[in-house]
């Protein structure tokens, strides 16, 4: 459900944003141009946001949930954990999304052992 939420956001906010992209050689074009040069703009970043908003619903739900489960609790702190990782997780490329991940992993873990020692 999350993920056609996220999709959805993401869909209407690319389309938004699209709209407002204007073409470089704006001068040189006709209406009928510029009308298909923003209709391309609009489709591409739909579909890219949407993807971006898709994977941070994910991401954000997933993480919470396991966070909450570890602590045992709910409270505010799980949603500022979740949303830390999530933003960590929507910056990191490549190798840093695995270091990213092993962090997360590390966390976790103490959360784990912490809770299981009180």
């Amino acid at each position: 459900m999350i993920i056609f939420a996220g999709g959805g956001l993401g869909f209407m906010m690319g389309m938004f944003l699209g709209a407002l992209d204007n073409p470089i050689m704006q001068d040189q074009m006709s209406g009928k141009q510029q009308l298909l040069y923003n209709l391309k703009q609009m489709g591409s970043r739909s579909w890219s946001s949407a993807k971006t908003f898709a994977v941070m619903g994910v991401v954000f739900s997933a993480v919470e949930c396991v966070v909450e489960k570890a602590r045992a609790k709910h409270d505010t702190t799980n949603t500022v954990v979740a949303g830390c990782v999530t933003g960590g997780t929507m910056s990191a490329k490549g190798i840093y999304f695995l270091l990213l991940f092993l962090l997360l992993r590390v966390m976790v873990s103490m959360i784990l052992v912490r809770s299981f020692l009180m």
